[in-house]
């Protein structure tokens, strides 16, 4: 094995870590996706395209996935991202933009 697929097999592990901890939430998401192309019409077509759309964004990152990664270099962007979602969401939620969602 080499190295871009032990990243991608690690990215890959984590992701799926992550969907087991979450279970509830795949399965919601999994039911409302049902729902959503059970209606046909526009529903299903803008399913559809999202879906794809995803496809294409996963396939398009896993073949730019350099050759030679840097685990230090890649965990200190990892922290980075971390850290500005984090204070994306707190300032989103603490000026009430995401009140579609909370409330």
């Amino acid at each position: 094995m080499n190295r871009k697929q032990i990243h991608f097999l690690a990215i890959f592990i984590f992701f799926a870590l992550v969907a087991v901890s979450q279970w509830g939430l795949v399965e919601q998401a999994a039911h409302m996706t049902a729902k959503q192309f059970a209606k046909g019409g526009m529903p299903r077509a803008k399913l559809l395209f999202e879906i794809g759309l995803f496809l294409g964004i996963i396939t398009f990152t896993a073949r730019v996935i350099p050759a030679k990664f840097n685990p230090r270099r890649d965990a200190v962007l990892i922290l980075l991202g971390l850290i500005a979602g984090w204070c994306a969401e707190a300032w989103g939620t603490r000026f009430y933009l995401w009140r579609y969602y909370t409330g």
